[in-house]
């Protein structure tokens, strides 16, 4: 999933609570991080993943023999 995807999802739960401020008290984060994460100017961490039934995860994925040679 996306961080893109995330603010999707976080948008749809809060149209179903009805605002960012009553979403955000519900679920003990704080409102002017989540319109934060909503605009792009944080990534989704903490509290709000937990919220959202999400955990943050690294992923490694092979490059190609042509990413190889144009970061040389």
């Amino acid at each position: 999933m996306t961080a893109e995807q995330v603010r999707d999802l976080l948008r749809a739960e809060i149209g179903r609570a009805g605002s960012q401020g009553k979403w955000a008290k519900k679920n003990g984060v704080i409102q002017s991080y989540v319109s934060e994460v909503l605009s792009g100017r944080r990534e989704p961490g903490g509290k709000l993943l937990v919220a959202l039934r999400l955990e943050s995860t690294t992923t490694y994925h092979p490059i190609t023999e042509e990413q190889t040679n144009a970061a040389a």
